[in-house]
């Protein structure tokens, strides 16, 4: 049950994040989407932020059931909010839903995921993860070749040809190597708070607070910035600093002074806030607005498989790591993988460039 309802959770997230950036796209004009894309990010980047801090009080008081209920009230409430005042800014269409597109998701997103957090983590036991890979593999070329036959007749689920826009395709990439070297960090920093500094779960959130606010608070400014000097020196920046504070999270150990971790974690989210809303809006800015939702639809998916699959990849070395060497071992080898994977961002960002809207929009 409960995994079931995470997944009904997630579709309700993979609904409203495209929705979101397809409405700005819709009804700002493009000298100010930075700004705009700025102040959005305050409500993306402080609410888990604040997650941490308030799950973490909640757990040290109540049964970890109430981590849903809490969220219940919230959640009606947005749906009321949303009821009563939101309104439809675009034209209807009579696009039909490709059943077989739908299909394909589940055993390509499914496989790779699965494939990555498996590897590794039990060993000799190798040929399902393997097999699973697979599936995952031939299912993606399978939805890919679908989409380009759907396209033909203007029907597809997911509109591939918004990778014929060059910032488009580099801010996917950047944004799809940004989260997984992020979200597999993120998953083990509490780990090693919690086993090797010995915090509770209300002092992990409490320590983890400064950065998630420092990101979502320097959004704006971020966004402002982006209108007047454009996306190369926000993303170079914010991809070196991504690296560093990686490679230094790689070198923490059971001395490392808590102060230094609040620090490291308030850098890098310095660094992703330089980095995300410059990726999406140089990204986004150029497709015309037909491609609007299919091209907010892809980079949100691509995030969120992303990130699943970089904490797939990192655990997993992670468990292997520290089953031979201990704990801290692990964290180590599972965070300079991390810091690997983030020197392709820093390529990656250098190709950044200012992108103008669609001919006619």
């Amino acid at each position: 049950m409960l995994l079931l309802a995470r997944i009904v959770q997630a579709g309700g997230t993979a609904i409203m994040l495209p929705l979101l950036m397809t409405t700005i796209l819709t009804l700002v004009p493009l000298s100010r989407r930075g700004a705009v894309m700025g102040n959005v990010t305050i409500a993306i980047s402080v609410a888990p932020a604040l997650g941490p801090t308030v799950s973490g009080i909640i757990l040290d008081h109540f049964s970890w059931r109430f981590m849903f209920v809490f969220v219940l009230p919230v959640a009606l409430l947005a749906m009321g909010i949303g009821a009563k005042f939101l309104t439809n800014v675009g034209e209807r269409g009579n696009v039909r839903l490709d059943f077989v597109s739908v299909v394909l998701t589940v055993p390509a997103f499914g496989g790779l995921v699965y494939g990555l957090s498996q590897i590794g983590g039990h060993s000799g036991a190798t040929a399902v993860p393997i097999a699973a890979l697979v599936i995952g593999v031939l299912c993606m070329v399978a939805f890919v070749f679908r989409q380009l036959k759907l396209q033909k007749s203007d029907a597809p689920l997911l509109d591939l040809r918004a990778f014929n826009f060059r910032m488009f395709t580099v801010s996917v990439l950047l944004m799809v190597v940004a989260m997984m070297a992020l979200f597999g960090g993120v998953i083990l920093l509490p780990l090693y708070l919690q086993n090797v500094l010995h915090l509770q779960p209300m002092e992990t959130g409490l320590a983890l607070l400064p950065g998630g606010l420092a990101m979502g608070l320097l959004g704006p400014v971020v966004g402002r910035l982006f209108d007047r000097i454009g996306p190369l020196p926000l993303t170079v920046t914010g991809s070196i600093l991504l690296v560093l504070t990686l490679w230094q999270f790689s070198m923490l150990n059971a001395s490392s002074p808590l102060w230094w971790v609040v620090v490291l974690y308030a850098v890098l989210s310095l660094g992703l806030a330089l980095l995300f809303t410059p990726a999406f809006t140089t990204g986004l800015n150029p497709l015309p607005p037909h491609l609007y939702s299919h091209g907010s639809a892809i980079m949100s998916t691509l995030q969120q498989v992303a990130g699943a699959a970089g904490t797939a990849l990192l655990v997993s070395i992670f468990a292997v790591v520290s089953a031979a060497s201990g704990f801290v071992a692990g964290m180590q080898a599972a965070f300079l993988t991390a810091t690997l994977i983030a020197v392709v961002a820093v390529v990656l960002s250098t190709m950044m460039r200012k992108t103008e809207g669609a001919a006619g929009h």
